[in-house]
Formats: C-alpha cells, structure tokens, sequence
C-alpha cells in the first residue's frame, strides 16, 4: 500500500511526500518447505530436531517514506 500527498510550493516547484507500506497487516509470512534448513544449504536428517518445523519466515512489517522534489 502507498500514500502520497503533492505540494504545490510555488509555480515551479512541487513536493512530494510518499510513504509506502509492505506487509501492512504484519501477517506471518513463511516461505515454501526446503528439504533442508531455511538458513543454509545443509540437509536435515530423518531423526533431527528440525524436521517437519518451518524455522523461518519471511520480513515483517516495512516502512519507507521519500520526498520529491520536482522544477
């Protein structure tokens, strides 16, 4: 999601404030299963502790906002 307001500053020059939003609501986002850890290459034995647990999941909530200034 993004939001942005203009602003006329005088005839020649705007600004322009924008904010933008990745993963508003924060949802847990886990990635697809691997044959092995999230973290690494390594490969997870039958009898490991991880196995069958996702142990890693995607970015949460970003924010980032920007100012234009156009003439």
């Amino acid at each position: 999601m993004s939001l942005f307001k203009t602003f006329k500053l005088s005839e020649r020059f705007n600004l322009e404030f924008r904010s933008e939003f990745f993963n508003l609501l924060n949802h847990t986002k886990f990635p697809l299963s691997q044959s092995g850890p999230q973290e690494s290459n390594n490969s997870i034995v039958l009898g490991s502790d991880q196995f069958g647990f996702l142990t890693a999941a995607r970015a949460a909530r970003q924010i980032q906002f920007a100012l234009k200034l156009s003439f």
